[in-house]
């Protein structure tokens, strides 16, 4: 009997360690969207209006631009 139960938990313990890693890389990728993301607003900052308005941007509106919120409207 105790055969049964080692090989039932092996698989549970590899599952776990899957359930980790898929948990761990997520939040990588998640943060690394959020520093990519930061950096495009501290970017479009820094330009000054009329750049923005070249670009079709105006400031009210760089935070959703880099979310990728904003829709071309032309």
């Amino acid at each position: 009997m105790s055969m049964m139960s080692r090989a039932a938990a092996e698989p549970q313990s590899a599952g776990s360690f899957a359930g980790i890693s898929r948990w761990i890389a997520r939040f990588v990728r998640a943060l690394m969207l959020h520093w990519y993301r930061r950096a495009a607003v501290k970017s479009l900052s820094e330009l000054d209006d009329r750049a923005l308005r070249d670009i079709g941007l105006q400031r009210c509106h760089i935070e959703a631009a880099a979310r990728g919120e904003l829709r071309r409207l032309g």
